[in-house]
């Protein structure tokens, strides 16, 4: 039928990005050759939305016989390297550890039935002491890899592997913890599509090479629909969205690869990880934008191995980066959802080095309920130990281990931890196991604010307050806030005028009260109240856009009214992201500019302008947190 049907095959490449490709691994390719007697290339290019193949470069060169190159090597099983690490940490991420969890990067002795004991090293021969898994993942160290396979199991891994594609992995006696460092033979396109159902937050879609098929007189037999894909969930949205994030950390990586790499788009966020075999066989690069992913294999059809130094960092990113800016070129900017996730309550996986508890800070003991705030501390013990000594890795969120030395992993793994702690200087010391006993609920001041009454419309920035205090073991002293702002400290008063600050804002605020005794037990009382009136500043967006702004509505007026233009000093505009903690300073303008009790502010560039333009030309924004409440 395919030599004598007169078929019309259309596949799903995108023909400009597939001369492209070639064409960049051909001018790499033989540089590569040169420099690192690697022969060979392969590419793989998807759409993540669809599963279309949009590029595929099977060799460095088809026609060249002398290094195979009719062997399609985006379909030939090869090791992978730590190109497979994400999936072991996606795996750890189902178990309940988060990027933030230590472990020690420590060389360590892993027993292997009927072996010489397996021990691994880092790709620069380095220790690191204890480091996150954000760190471990995002800078490919090997010790932490091994320990985290072992903690998660290599046939839960290997489960995972199955549920995102791959189909070379079958023969599960052949791997143990070696698995993690690449010891699966994986085929790119298999492994390209793994880290595409990653960017599709978890669901998993065959890679589609034809759109159609047609015969001699124009009958269709194949028409590629999106409807028969069957699109399969294998991850949640909030797992994958954590690997995305740790690997889209250019900064995390930096301590390993530097800053400056291929590991990067210039425009635009995307998760990268690269991957090299023991005695240099295979280099890889793979990474992905939430539309987009690419996996590049270099190496050697017939498995020489290359020059020692052939990682994929160094032969296979810069191709990755050259075929993924011509992908994504006149493609608009996309970001990945930054994950949501809290720490689990257990030392080592919450971050500590140790265990954190809550302190009263005058007794030493465990802070209660009654405990004031003020005099809770926060307190690290550092009893260093390996992350055994805390989880069952059976059920890492269970209870501590009441003999951790039950695993039999446990002092081959905690030995060289003494050995670093008793270099690193630490004192190992055991938190208290009593509770403080001398705060008590009966024993808090009870404040029963008399005026102003609630609600009470104020108009003077002189505010007379008086109130009730009922307290066991006396009154020692007291505050006043207006909302988290501290307005006056006094001792024993129940009867004082405060003054407020001239740049306190129209509107509801809460008047707030604390008492506290001698032993620093606290009472409080609080109640809201209106400030209205020509003694108060006001400041308040005369236009709005709930629907949200386009790059076309640029240039921008921004219009506010404000109070008696001789109250303002000056004026501060900010922008933040919503998903971002800071605020990032755009302009200062001045209270000449008020008319009439109007300001307005033209932005000429629109937020993502701004944000390219900065950063292309700087490198970071010049990043200012404004009050808590703006004035």
């Amino acid at each position: 039928m395919v030599d004598e049907g007169g078929l019309k095959i259309i596949t799903t490449l995108d023909y400009d990005l597939q001369k492209k490709a070639e064409e960049i691994i051909k001018t790499q390719g033989e540089s590569n050759q040169k420099d690192w007697d690697a022969s060979s290339a392969a590419l793989v290019a998807l759409d993540n939305k669809t599963g279309q193949i949009l590029s595929m470069v099977g060799s460095r060169d088809f026609f060249d016989d002398t290094i195979d190159g009719q062997v399609n090597a985006a379909i030939a099983p090869r090791q992978p390297g730590s190109s497979f690490k994400p999936i072991v940490y996606t795996e750890a991420w189902l178990k309940g550890y988060r990027p933030e969890s230590l472990i020690f990067d420590l060389e360590t002795d892993f027993p292997v039935i009927n072996q010489p004991l397996y021990h691994p090293k880092n790709y620069d021969l380095k220790e690191h002491g204890p480091v996150s898994l954000r760190q471990a993942l995002a800078g490919s160290l090997n010790i932490p890899a091994v320990k985290l396979l072992y903690l998660v199991g290599t046939e839960s891994v290997l489960d995972l592997a199955q549920n995102l594609g791959y189909t070379t992995l079958t023969d599960r006696s052949r791997f143990g913890l070696s698995l993690v460092l690449g010891g699966g033979e994986v085929t790119l396109l298999e492994h390209t599509n793994a880290f595409a159902t990653l960017a599709r937050d978890g669901i998993f879609l065959p890679t589609t090479p034809v759109l159609t098929v047609t015969d001699a007189k124009g009958n269709h037999l194949l028409n590629f629909s999106q409807d028969e894909l069957f699109p399969k969930k294998v991850l949640e949205p909030e797992i994958t969205q954590i690997t995305s994030d740790v690997l889209s950390d250019n900064n995390a990586r930096s301590f390993i690869f530097g800053a400056q790499n291929y590991l990067t788009l210039p425009d635009r966020p995307v998760a990268t990880k690269t991957g090299t075999t023991n005695n240099y066989h295979d280099a890889w690069t793979m990474g992905y934008t939430p539309s987009y992913s690419v996996g590049v294999w270099i190496g050697n059809n017939k498995n020489q191995a290359m020059k020692k130094g052939a990682d994929g960092s160094k032969i296979a990113a810069p191709i990755w980066q050259g075929v993924f800016k011509e992908l994504v070129k006149d493609k608009p900017v996309e970001g990945f959802t930054k994950p949501s996730y809290t720490l689990p309550n257990k030392p080592m996986l919450n971050g500590v080095l140790g265990e954190k508890v809550k302190i009263e800070r005058t007794t030493g003991l465990l802070a209660t309920s009654s405990t004031p705030p003020e005099l809770i501390d926060e307190k690290v013990f550092t009893q260093v130990h390996d992350i055994l000594q805390y989880i069952n890795k059976d059920d890492p969120l269970g209870p501590i281990p009441t003999n951790p030395q039950a695993d039999p992993y446990y002092e081959l793994w905690e030995k060289p931890v003494q050995i670093w702690a008793e270099k690193a200087g630490y004192i190992n010391a055991a938190p208290p196991t009593d509770y403080e006993a001398i705060h008590q609920t009966q024993d808090q001041p009870k404040v029963t604010i008399i005026s102003p009454q609630e609600n009470q419309t104020i108009a003077s920035l002189a505010l007379p307050i008086s109130f009730t205090v009922q307290a066991p073991r006396g009154q020692a002293r007291g505050r006043v806030l207006v909302d988290n702002f501290l307005i006056k400290d006094f001792t024993t008063e129940t009867s004082l005028t405060v003054n407020l600050p001239p740049t306190i804002t129209q509107g509801t605020h809460q008047l707030i009260i604390y008492i506290y005794d001698p032993l620093g037990n606290r009472g409080q009382a609080s109640l809201p109240l209106s400030f209205s009136g020509d003694n108060f500043f006001s400041l308040s967006w005369t236009n709005q856009y709930a629907e949200g702004l386009a790059s076309t509505s640029f240039p921008l007026d921004l219009s506010l009214t404000t109070g008696s233009r001789d109250k303002i000093k000056k004026i501060d505009l900010y922008w933040k992201l919503a998903s971002a903690p800071d605020y990032i300073w755009l302009a200062t303008t001045s209270g000449t500019r008020i008319n009439q009790g109007v300001l307005k502010i033209t932005l000429l560039f629109s937020i993502a302008e701004l944000a390219s333009r900065y950063t292309n030309s700087f490198g970071y924004f010049l990043v200012l947190t404004p009050p808590a409440e703006p004035h």
